[in-house]
C-alpha cells in the first residue's frame, strides 16, 4: 500500500489495519519469533486507523512511557511508506516483510513505429 498511489490503484487489504497486523504478529510467532523482538512499523494512515478501530479490544492496545503497543509488539509510526513487521535480529530490515503487498503496476504498451510504404 503506497502512500503516493491514488485511491483506485491501492492493492485491497482483507481486513482493518489491526486484523492484518494481528495476522502478521500470530505468523512471526509461529516461526517461532518473540514478540520482545518484533517491531510494528505502521504507516501514519495504519497507526491512526488502529488506535481508532472500535472493533479493538483495549486490552489489545497500550500507550505507555509515550510508546505504543498492540498485541504486546512495539509500534512504530510513520516512516514507513508500506506497513510492515520487523521480525528483529542483526538484518532486520532485510528481513522485515510488508503487511501489505504493494500495488501492483500497470503495464506500458508501446507504440508501434510507423513504417514507410
Amino acid at each position: 500500500m503506497s502512500m503516493n498511489a491514488p485511491e483506485s490503484n491501492r492493492a485491497a487489504r482483507r481486513g482493518s489495519a489491526a486484523e492484518v497486523a494481528r495476522h502478521a504478529i500470530e505468523q512471526a510467532e509461529q516461526d517461532g519469533v518473540d514478540r520482545a523482538e518484533m517491531v510494528l512499523r505502521l504507516t501514519l494512515r495504519d497507526a491512526s486507523e488502529l488506535k481508532r478501530d472500535p472493533k479493538l479490544a483495549t486490552a489489545d492496545i497500550s500507550f505507555s512511557e509515550g510508546r505504543m503497543r498492540y498485541l504486546g509488539v512495539l509500534v512504530e509510526q510513520g516512516g514507513v511508506t508500506v506497513s510492515r513487521l520487523d521480525r528483529g535480529g542483526a538484518d532486520a530490515a532485510a528481513e522485515a516483510a510488508p503487511i501489505d503487498p504493494p500495488p501492483k503496476a500497470k503495464a506500458v504498451r508501446k507504440k508501434k513505429a510507423a513504417t514507410a510504404v
